[in-house]
């Protein structure tokens, strides 16, 4: 798969998260992808959230719970092979004029193609603090 597509990819996810776009979220995940997500200090993870609408519904829930504003922030993308990628997650917060840096961590993403371009076929974040 291409690079400059897998970190189009990327990029299509965090303008989706931080603009609440949640069509532009769903064109992301294959239609049948998983998601889950760790936090450091906690005991359980959260999912799986099998297959494209569980995965909307639980971030859609999140996010619109949420009276800041969010910049995720992807760098260093990285493949292995040609169907995972990973990738560092800076995650900012700009609430009642304060920046806060909330949170950081590690993507690691199945990779498949839908509809003529790449899309997450699995997400797994692990995050260094809550969000």
């Amino acid at each position: 798969m291409d690079r400059d597509a897998i970190e189009q990819l990327y990029a299509d996810y965090a303008w989706a998260m931080d603009a609440n776009n949640f069509d532009l979220l769903g064109e992301v995940f294959a239609e049948q992808a998983t998601f889950s997500l760790e936090i450091a200090g906690m005991e359980d993870q959260i999912g799986p959230f099998e297959g494209r609408s569980a995965i909307i519904e639980f971030i859609s829930g999140a996010v619109t719970e949420q009276t800041d504003q969010r910049r995720h922030v992807i760098t260093n993308v990285r493949t292995e092979g040609s169907d995972v990628a990973t990738a560092i997650l800076s995650l900012f917060v700009t609430e009642n004029g304060e920046l806060d840096v909330r949170s950081t961590g590690v993507y690691r993403c199945g990779l498949t193609e839908g509809g003529g371009k790449p899309q997450f076929a699995s997400m797994h974040l692990a995050l260094d603090r809550g969000y």
